[in-house]
């Protein structure tokens, strides 16, 4: 219960509302609505508390004029004012919490009892994990972990903020596992829109060439094609065409010219490496880049740009012209050499030349003809 304040002294003036105070304390100890009387006077109502020291009554004072009385402040609200006083003090409390910088505190909580919850779900909510460590749990197992260096997330991200598709190129959603053929199939092409015409981002894909055109063949094999995008927007392509037999496998290189098409190279055909069987289609090579063999006529190399070098050592006649059918037909009559292997003068005489094969002679300095050992080499190209 409220008890009546008498510190200090009050000063009254007849006719006037104001009470000048000494040594009170009446923001405090003084409630609008109290009643404000001089020691065995009547009472007046507080209207408003100035200051510590200058109250306000409801009505003006109608004694005689006095300073330095004694005075008493009447708490006639009783319990009222003590539970006014009471809920005051928890509002100011309550303010100070929602207003400062630091307000909110709660416990660290658990896992499985999170400090900041739900009446109808407890095992829910957020808690303090570790020291700048927040967790976020729902039934009672942590879903997201918090820190100052990095988030931990143990449920898969789905919603607005994720691709809509593999191949979903807005900027700043989150990839999901095979887009643009990352971490899974190919992303497959369909339809008869060219190549060149698709706003294709960085990525692997798929399709039929009889299908879709603008790549390197419209045969009706799969293709798969690698595509880097550069922030200009052009593209840099590799393309490799799926075959069930070595001869099948094809590559090629692309790069998007600047009014949009798309260049192509074949730089490989088959899955070998260098060395096998040479070929080539219209002049261009469809094989390995080297090839080489022997038979009973010689050596052979032959090279994928149509070059082709044949190596064989031959015994020359001392009475007949003697003909080398070279080990792998040329294309046109090529370049042929010879040395003889003698350790006397002789002299060569090359007689008539073809694709197939070539007429040779060796002479003495003396005019005849002689037996001996002759080094042969044709260039050409054998397409």
């Amino acid at each position: 219960m409220a008890t009546w304040y008498r510190t200090g002294t009050a000063s009254v003036t007849n006719g006037s509302a104001t009470v000048q105070g000494s040594g009170t304390a009446w923001v405090a100890n003084a409630r609008i609505g109290e009643a404000f009387r001089l020691e065995g006077g009547p009472l007046y109502e507080i209207a408003a508390v100035v200051s510590d020291t200058q109250l306000t009554l409801a009505s003006p004072y109608l004694g005689s004029t006095q300073a330095g009385q004694d005075y008493e402040v009447v708490p006639i609200k009783g319990f009222l004012k003590s539970a006014y006083d009471a809920f005051t003090a928890a509002l100011a409390e309550i303010q100070s919490h929602l207003s400062g910088a630091l307000a909110g505190r709660f416990q660290n909580g658990t896992v499985g009892a999170p400090s900041l919850s739900f009446i109808n779900s407890t095992t829910m909510g957020l808690y303090r994990a570790a020291w700048d460590q927040i967790g976020f749990s729902t039934n009672g197992v942590r879903r997201v972990l918090l820190g100052s260096s990095a988030m931990q997330v143990d449920v898969p991200i789905t919603g607005s903020a994720v691709q809509s598709s593999l191949s979903d190129a807005t900027s700043g959603k989150l990839l999901k596992v095979g887009a643009f053929g990352c971490g899974g199939e190919a992303i497959n092409i369909t339809g008869a829109t060219p190549l060149a015409e698709r706003d294709l981002g960085s990525g692997i894909y798929m399709f039929v060439g009889s299908d879709t055109p603008g790549g390197p063949e419209t045969s009706a094999y799969f293709y798969v094609l690698q595509v880097s995008k550069s922030s200009s927007g052009r593209r840099h392509l590799l393309c490799w065409r799926d075959g069930s037999s070595p001869a099948e496998p094809r590559i090629w290189t692309g790069s998007q010219a600047a009014d949009g098409s798309i260049v192509w190279n074949r730089v490989l055909t088959r899955e070998y490496g260098v060395v096998g069987a040479v070929s080539e289609d219209g002049g261009v090579p469809t094989g390995q880049i080297i090839e080489a063999g022997s038979n009973a006529n010689g050596d052979y190399t032959k090279f994928a740009d149509g070059t082709m070098i044949c190596r064989f050592t031959v015994t020359s006649s001392a009475s007949v012209e003697v003909t080398w059918t070279y080990p792998a037909a040329f294309s046109a009559t090529p370049v042929v050499t010879a040395a003889v292997n003698s350790g006397s003068s002789r002299f060569i005489y090359i007689g008539s030349r073809g694709a197939s094969s070539v007429a040779l002679s060796v002479y003495t300095s003396a005019g005849a003809r002689s037996a001996n050992p002759v080094d042969l080499i044709a260039i050409g190209r054998w397409f």
